[in-house]
């Protein structure tokens, strides 16, 4: 018999009604169950897409055993952590204080008055060596809470009452060109000379620290450019990209980008195709142009929903096994792939009859291959033979026969939610490349899905809802929703100069302010009733809320005159600079954003007919990630502009004078401070 969560929208919920676990959502009907009971809590929170829920689902959740151990003792509750995120952002920063790791699946074993007594990660049914299992565990709490419940409830409050002034601090501080120096010899040393990427592994894209780099490294050094490049190129060729069908797996499990997890997540697909673009637009290299067109593509293709708005994610599981839709037996290749084009291919990805993929967890061939090209362009096409345009027109046709096969497989689940935030991060990322890569079609997709956004999750009092099902409005919405719908609406007025976006803009950072900021300036992710609030600065799974609630705020206040927006800017910045300054890696949007406070110039240029083409070849030689062009006038009679940055502007009442002070080298003061 389903449990509760049978009635739930949640894919992910719904995944786990089956189960012999009388699972109930999170909510107060559950905890007041706890209190009147007196049992403890059994909090899992996951998500659809996530490879270890399944296996904890399999091994645990469906086993009758534990779940007569979770009936006798506790009141199990099962939360998805994308229709949640507050929920799971403070119960996993408590895992994280508690453990120094965190992950999903997440489970939190709480007193009824939602108090953490323990917190950790995936446990296996049986103990193992190297970790108890989950059977052993829950015997082991619930022997304790019979024994001696007020002194388990006494050591969880003493705990919250501990961690919890650490979830709502931050340090105040100046920003300054020095701790840009700082976070770029810190990326400097964690970056993987040999592969690309940042550490060891697991090896995550850290899109928010390539998009630092690529901002930061036309003022600063090469070097960081060097680092975003080699890692941009590096993930492209690797097994973390989908050679076949496109966009990127969520991360690789070993350094050299080879073996992924294979879920795909809707704000990876957008964060990687704005790196993309920016890189392409920076570097003028064709292979991250064609990345990012291909990132569209396949959001277009496979996350694309009938109503506009973008699915969550696509799973990393089939009954054939994690990852099997995206593997390749050597044989079938064979019978696929002509003779001399599969010999070619062969060396290319480095295919093996044996399967060049291990078992994660025994080393053991799989027997399958996974399609992975290495990490540097010039080594693929020195194993190709040519260049990387010959190998493009080469390899096409072969990826499409691939792509018409593996279309025939059981292709792995699609969550089908629509996610405020997550969506606004795409309408951003394609409303800026298609003005990069002056792709007028990647904007019309993101206007088409900021309709949806405005249709749909845009209440009528102007509040935002974080999530819907098939078009209806579900959970109030979160910082993020409303920091990332901002950036969207910024980004759409650059890319359509349309004014509306920027009222938009407005009134959603007039909204964070009123919703999200304390009495103290601390800006919290959420205004939850039932969550403890809390205040995340640092960049996570995706870019920081706050951070882009900074940018957006910074660049307001420049192309809209708007000293509030100016002023929230520097608040957000002075309130968190401290922490920044701690560990400046982690807050690379924030770094973002004090580039964008402190060198964000706007050009309002006004240009006769004629001397268009010319103009636009001129901005896109001297292309600067901080700096808006917005041409009022291509009919005027003679050319003029004006520069305006840091409150202050300058006319350019002539060709010659703009040619002069328009390049970055002319107007930057980050790159002398750098050099002193």
């Amino acid at each position: 018999m389903p449990n509760q969560l049978a009635a739930e929208r949640s894919l992910y919920l719904r995944q786990h009604a089956d189960n012999p676990v009388p699972w109930m959502p999170w909510g107060e009907e559950a905890f007041a169950r706890a209190r009147r009971e007196q049992k403890l809590v059994f909090l899992s929170i996951g998500y659809s897409a996530c490879h270890w829920c399944h296996v904890m689902e399999e091994e645990s959740f469906a086993d009758p055993e534990v779940a007569a151990l979770l009936e006798r003792w506790y009141i199990p509750i099962k939360v998805d952590r994308e229709e949640r995120p507050d929920v799971d952002a403070l119960y996993m920063s408590i895992c994280q204080a508690m453990t120094g790791q965190g992950g999903w699946p997440l489970t939190v074993i709480l007193t009824p008055e939602r108090e953490v007594i323990f917190a950790g990660t995936y446990f296996p049914k049986r103990s193992t060596p190297y970790r108890i299992g989950l059977i052993e565990l829950l015997e082991r709490i619930a022997a304790l809470w019979q024994q001696d419940g007020q002194m388990l409830r006494s050591s969880a409050h003493a705990l919250m009452e501990r961690i919890a002034p650490h979830l709502r601090s931050a340090h105040s501080g100046h920003i300054t060109a020095g701790t840009i120096t700082a976070a770029l010899e810190q990326l400097d040393k964690l970056f993987d000379r040999r592969y690309g990427g940042f550490g060891t592994r697991p090896k995550f894209p850290m899109a928010a620290a390539l998009w630092f780099l690529l901002i930061a490294g036309p003022r600063t050094s090469t070097r960081a450019l060097d680092i975003a490049t080699a890692t941009l190129e590096a993930m492209r060729w690797g097994g973390i990209w989908d050679h076949v069908g496109f966009g990127f797996h969520r991360y690789s499990t070993d350094e050299r980008w080879f073996l992924p997890h294979f879920e795909k997540m809707l704000y990876d697909q957008a964060l990687l195709l704005l790196v993309y673009a920016e890189a392409a637009r920076i570097t003028k290299r064709r292979l991250f142009e064609i990345t990012a067109m291909e990132i569209a593509a396949y959001l277009d293709r496979t996350l694309l929903l009938e109503h506009g708005a973008f699915a969550a994610s696509e799973d990393a599981d089939t009954p054939d096994g994690e990852g099997a839709f995206y593997q390749w037996r050597y044989e079938d290749l064979r019978r696929l792939i002509p003779s001399h084009e599969f010999e070619r291919m062969r060396a290319i990805f480095h295919l093996s009859p044996e399967g060049n993929a291990h078992d994660e967890a025994t080393g053991q061939p799989t027997g399958r291959n996974i399609l992975s090209a290495g990490t540097r362009t010039e080594d693929v096409l020195e194993r190709f033979g040519g260049t990387l345009e010959e190998f493009l027109a080469w390899w096409e046709p072969l990826r499409q026969r691939l792509e018409t096969v593996r279309n025939s497989r059981a292709r792995p689940a699609r969550d089908e939610k629509v996610l405020c935030d997550w969506n606004a991060l795409v309408v951003a990322a394609l409303a800026r490349a298609g003005r990069l890569l002056r792709q007028p079609t990647l904007i019309e997709r993101a206007r088409r899905t900021w309709s949806y956004l405005e249709r749909v999750h845009v209440h009528a009092d102007g509040t935002l809802a974080h999530c819907s099902y098939s078009g209806e409005p579900a959970i109030d919405g979160f910082l993020d929703d409303y920091a990332f719908a901002a950036w969207a609406a910024l980004e759409l007025y650059h890319a359509t100069g349309a004014n509306d976006f920027l009222e938009h803009v407005e009134h959603l950072l007039h909204s964070i302010t009123e919703r999200f900021v304390d009495g103290d300036g601390i800006v919290r992710t959420a205004a939850s009733a039932d969550v403890l609030p809390l205040t995340e600065p640092s960049d996570g799974a995706t870019v920081s809320g706050i951070g882009i609630t900074a940018l957006v705020a910074a660049v307001h206040g420049v192309v809209a005159a708007k000293q509030t927006s100016t002023r929230l800017a520097e608040h957000i910045l002075q309130r968190y600079g401290g922490s920044v300054q701690e560990n400046p890696v982690w807050h690379a949007t924030l770094l973002c954003a004090w580039l964008h406070a402190s060198e964000c110039s706007l050009l309002d240029i006004e240009c006769p007919s004629d001397q268009r083409e010319e103009l636009e070849q001129f901005l896109a030689k001297h292309y600067d990630p901080l700096r808006i062009d917005r041409v009022v006038n291509y009919a005027a009679s003679a050319f003029r502009a004006q520069r305006c940055r840091n409150a202050a502007c300058i006319p350019l009442t002539s060709w010659e004078e703009f040619c002069r002070n328009v390049p970055l080298g002319n107007q930057s003061t980050l790159e002398a401070s750098h050099e002193q």
